[in-house]
């Protein structure tokens, strides 16, 4: 391999340097070209909902990458995907996964159990913001959580009204 070595002066990555050049020159030269250049013009804020990689998510949630892995196979949390399929976690999803551990580590539940509470909850939790974002839709929501809740009440076998 008989390569011919740079010649002083040479131009190097569209930048052309006098054989004298110092590095504190090119330095010098550099900085004034990006004073030279236009500022981009002011764009408004955009404001992004958070979305979390598992490895950021685990551990804002101080649990292990395959915990999140396991109940989404379960099918406990649904995190969106990119289109290299990397698990994006929202807000809600973190929300959701703190709940799943309290339900897990501190009240002793099983994955099957975890499920039927939080099926329980997400009819009460629509109720819930219905009423705080407005009272009108009250009513409706309040119908529909009812059904929800008694369908809940059949599947478990604690219909009001079923003689025991």
């Amino acid at each position: 391999m008989n390569q011919e070595p740079r010649r002083t002066g040479q131009r190097l990555s569209g930048w052309a340097f006098a054989p004298d050049s110092s590095p504190r020159d090119i330095a010098r030269r550099g900085a004034r070209n990006v004073a030279r250049r236009a500022a981009p013009p002011e764009q408004p804020e955009v404001r992004v909902a958070g979305v979390y990689i598992i490895s950021v998510a685990a551990r804002l949630l101080e649990m292990h990458p395959q915990t999140l892995r396991k109940y989404e196979r379960v099918g406990l949390v649904s995190p969106a995907r990119t289109g290299g399929h990397l698990r994006l976690y929202s807000e809600d999803d973190l929300l959701r996964l703190r709940v799943i551990r309290r339900l897990v580590d501190e009240l002793g539940l099983n994955l099957a159990g975890v499920r039927l509470v939080l099926d329980l909850v997400g009819p009460l939790r629509r109720l819930v913001e219905a009423a705080e974002s407005n009272p009108e839709l009250l009513e409706a929501e309040a119908g529909r959580a009812t059904a929800e809740l008694m369908s809940f009440l059949r599947y478990v076998g604690a219909e009001t009204g079923s003689s025991a």
